[in-house]
């Protein structure tokens, strides 16, 4: 279910926080999470080049990440 309008990105900025400690640790296990992390980072990181907030980032550094994550 999605977050409702007044508080979707403090919801959000949760979850997303508990992603990034799974991510610093190497620490996702199924091969669904894996594709949907990967996913994620990109769709974020190509808001942030299509925004010009960056020019660009390293697709296989996040490969390698995912990756690195326990199986």
């Amino acid at each position: 279910m999605s977050n409702m309008n007044y508080c979707r990105f403090h919801n959000t900025q949760i979850d997303i926080q508990e992603c990034i400690e799974a991510l610093i640790d190497r620490e996702i296990s199924s091969n669904e999470e894996k594709k949907a992390a990967k996913n994620m980072l990109i769709n974020f990181l190509d808001f942030c080049i299509d925004e010009e907030i960056i020019e660009e980032y390293d697709e296989e550094k996040i490969k390698e990440i995912i990756n690195e994550c326990e199986r």
